[in-house]
């Protein structure tokens, strides 16, 4: 109530020398975008690009993202009777900063759509090429494979790059899955709970 000025919205943080005369005993900093969009829950690291004022209107409209976050798993608890600790899930972020501003996304992104179907295409067939256990004979069948799905040898070495790069993410993924549910339950996974659940 006594944090900042109402009814207009500064560029930039105020500074020291932006403060009255020292008569002035009561003063209040503007309102900037990036305290607007911190309080209502998004991360330092996230941008807006609406034009004019649109930028405002984006983060005034959006429902919190804690707040949704709560909201769901209030839900899910009404329609299944299974309870949460409340506090250990809102403790944790709820956006993974580390995701912010990257190119490639699991299922989508700025890669091209054949690319993430080449990658998924190999993804499985290297799964599939595991279970044979001599290794010579594997990496013979994970050459032939990358051969097929990508026919020109200079673009192999990138997809082979996105590859790699959706593993990791995944793995990332399957762990940070992993200790969100250990969280969520300190005491063990309620009864029922399992569909719910990601696949770890």
């Amino acid at each position: 109530m006594e944090g900042f000025q109402g009814g207009s919205l500064a560029t930039e943080a105020t500074k020291v020398e932006d403060f009255p005369n020292d008569s002035d005993t009561y003063y209040l900093p503007i309102l900037t975008q990036a305290v607007l969009s911190r309080a209502r829950g998004f991360p330092d690291g996230w941008t807006f690009h609406g034009e004019g004022g649109g930028n405002v209107d984006m983060i005034a409209d959006a429902l919190s993202p804690i707040v949704a976050k709560i909201v769901g798993l209030q839900v899910y608890s009404a329609l299944t009777e299974v309870s949460f600790d409340l506090d250990a899930a809102i403790s944790e972020p709820i956006i993974n900063e580390f995701w912010i501003g990257k190119k490639l996304r699991l299922n989508a992104g700025s890669e091209e759509h054949h690319i993430l179907t080449q990658a998924e295409v190999m993804i499985r067939g290297a799964d599939f090429l595991s279970r044979i256990s001599d290794p010579k004979a594997r990496r013979i069948k994970l050459q032939e494979l990358i051969e097929d799905v990508e026919p020109t040898a200079p673009r192999r070495t990138y997809l082979r790059k996105v590859v790699d790069r959706i593993r990791f993410e995944r793995e990332l993924k399957d762990a940070e899955d992993a200790a969100r549910v250990e969280r969520l339950f300190p005491n063990g996974v309620p009864e029922g709970t399992e569909d719910w659940l990601p696949e770890t």
